[in-house]
């Protein structure tokens, strides 16, 4: 995938660890990134497919993380 909004807002990057790229794009995109929208907020994450990556401690805790995030009072 190709992010094009402020690379400010980019926390997290997925890597290709076998250095597979696509279209020329590199091992390495975005894959977490979070701004305020209007009077909400958007996050996205992208880590991977596979379950190992899912259930990773860390993952969980960005996932919990940004909930806490979106859910925030204004």
């Amino acid at each position: 995938m190709e992010y094009d909004g402020d690379p400010a807002n980019v926390f997290m990057r997925s890597v290709n660890d076998n250095g597979e790229t696509f279209k020329n794009l590199g091992t390495t995109c975005e894959g977490g990134w979070a701004f305020d929208y209007g009077q909400g907020c958007v996050c996205y994450l992208a880590p991977g497919h596979l379950i190992p990556v899912l259930w990773n401690p860390e993952y969980v805790k960005i996932q919990q993380n940004a909930v806490g995030w979106v859910l925030r009072e204004a």
